[in-house]
């Protein structure tokens, strides 16, 4: 019975292992310091590939601020900074980030958060992520800080990308399995698998996927692609910093010219804009009250008057132009609420004092005074502005002189311009009138002309139609006094005139001289001249109507 029970146990030790104890092993690639955010996402990103990238946080501030933990104790706002803790119990449990660095050795305590503002310039963003598309996506940033021994107790999946970077301690062990190749070989619930002692009997599929092994020192970072299985063993004190994105839906090759960036300088954390930051980036932080601790940096104590002195030359008054009695009093409201304890001393005594009701209704207060400071500010503002015209300081008196001496020009220069407009109106009129009694002249001249042409013309061909003859009346009187007989010679005269085409020339020849013997001379003549007028009226009459056809 005794060797049955070795053999079971023994047996059972074989199926039973740490995870990433399976056959297939495969180590990540490895490069000096981060590639060009084209090559990164291109190479890696994009076929969801995993890397080492080694000694690039060696550059971060942080790889040197963050080997000790008194760094951040010597931070008053490490002493506002609250996190949530998960207790052994399931419950969470409120504390102050300098009592968790006080305690997290002692308890084995690890911190995962995010990275508190404060200490965001210590954190450069990867360099390989300084491209257009994924600084739009960015996502969040964490803190994560283990004591001297850690073993990740169950399995991480992340549903974006993510850099971590081993800012301090010896050494990390990240195994990374591919979840969409093997994805089928993991529990549902990841809770339910124990890292520590993986039942092979139980989940066999474990002993087939490939295992990813990286071991990262101080100053190494690794690329965990998108939903990837990853664990975590650290086997000292270690601190992190994690920033992960979200992957654009349709891959594209990416070039050094898509990717470049605007940033100018160091590319530190605050420079940039997470979308999904947990509350505390929003509420827990006090940015007002961590720079009124800042105060406290140097001078552990400090007095009414002491207090006053650093707050004229604080920062956030920096638009302030004279200080004032109403400064003062706003200063005495701002020291009297962060003097909790009333001991007319503001000192760390009173941050530890704080609860976390407690801070949240002194941070509605220091924000009602700062808002007061910033409205006094504004206020000096405008009156050095107005103060300050033609490089002579006036007071309100002679700056409302000059504003109403400056209206009273504009409303003459005002009045002059309607003047000059309706002088010019007239003068407009004027010319107008002018063109038209020239074109009503011009026409009356060209009428003229064409009326004197056209008597011109009918002159010509008939002069004495178109002036008075009293000879030719004389005749018409002779006319009617003839006897019938000398009327039908006239007539028949005419005719013949008129139609010169229509009579044979013997039919003339022999008519003319009966009739011309049958008048006497005076008749004779004065038919002559009857026919001469005839002539004349029909010729003149011909070239009229000639003319009216052209």
């Amino acid at each position: 019975m005794a060797s049955k029970a070795k053999y079971t146990e023994k047996k059972r030790k074989s199926t039973v292992k740490p995870f990433g104890s399976g056959k297939r092993q495969r180590e990540i690639e490895t490069l000096k310091g981060f590639p060009k955010p084209s090559e990164f996402i291109n190479e890696f990103v994009t076929p969801s590939s995993p890397a080492v990238f080694k000694e690039a946080a060696k550059k971060f501030p942080a790889h040197k601020r963050w080997q000790r933990d008194s760094y951040f104790l010597q931070k008053p706002q490490s002493a506002t900074f609250w996190l949530e803790m998960d207790m052994e119990s399931g419950l969470k449990d409120l504390t102050t980030f300098k009592k968790f660095l006080q305690t997290y050795r002692q308890n084995e305590l690890k911190l995962i958060d995010v990275l508190p503002s404060y200490l965001h310039k210590d954190v450069l963003l990867p360099s390989c992520l300084l491209c257009g598309p994924i600084l739009k996506q960015l996502s969040q940033h964490a803190f994560i800080m283990t004591n001297d021994e850690d073993r990740s107790p169950v399995l991480l999946r992340q549903e974006e990308d993510t850099i971590t970077c081993l800012i301090s301690g010896d050494r990390s062990e990240f195994t990374l399995v591919s979840s969409p190749r093997f994805k089928d070989k993991f529990p549902a619930d990841l809770r339910k698998l124990d890292v520590e002692q993986v039942d092979l009997t139980q989940y066999p599929g474990l002993a087939d996927v490939e295992y990813h092994k990286a071991n990262l020192t101080t100053g190494d970072c690794v690329y965990i692609p998108a939903k990837w299985y990853y664990q975590v063993n650290s086997f000292s004190r270690t601190t992190e910093v994690e920033v992960t994105w979200r992957r654009q839906q349709k891959s594209t090759l990416m070039t050094e010219k898509s990717c470049k960036s605007t940033i100018s300088g160091p590319p530190t954390l605050d420079k940039f804009h997470f979308n999904n930051l947990s509350r505390h980036e929003n509420h827990m932080e006090h940015r007002i009250l961590h720079n009124f601790i800042g105060f406290l940096r140097h001078d552990v104590r400090l007095t009414l008057k002491e207090f006053i002195e650093k707050m004229k030359k604080d920062k956030m008054l920096k638009n302030m132009t004279e200080w004032n009695d109403e400064y003062e009093d706003i200063a005495n409201e701002v020291f009297d609420v962060l003097n909790l304890n009333t001991d007319e001393v503001f000192s760390l005594a009173d941050i530890d004092a704080l609860t976390p009701l407690s801070l949240e209704q002194m941070t509605g207060l220091l924000e009602d005074r700062m808002a007061d400071f910033e409205e006094i500010m504004q206020d000096q503002n405008v009156a050095s502005s107005a103060k300050s015209i033609g490089g002579k300081l006036f007071d309100q008196g002679a700056l409302a002189k000059q504003e109403a001496l400056l209206k009273k020009m504009i409303r003459e220069a005002t009045s002059k311009i309607q003047e000059f407009k309706k002088t010019a109106q007239a003068i407009e009129k004027s010319i107008h009138q002018s063109e038209e009694e020239i074109r009503q002249k011009e026409k009356e001249a060209y009428a003229a002309e064409h009326k004197d042409r056209s008597t011109n013309k009918s002159n010509k061909f008939g002069e004495k139609a178109t002036k008075p003859d009293h000879k030719k009346k004389d005749h018409e009187v002779a006319y009617q006094t003839m006897d019938d007989s000398i009327k039908e010679a006239i007539e028949d005269e005419e005719e013949i005139i008129a139609e010169p085409d229509t009579i044979e020339p013997t039919t003339k020849a022999a008519e003319t001289p009966a009739e011309s013997g049958s008048l006497n001379q005076n008749q004779s003549s004065m038919i002559s001249e009857q026919k001469n007028v005839k002539k004349k009226d029909i010729h003149s009459g011909s070239d009229r109507n000639v003319k009216d056809e052209l």
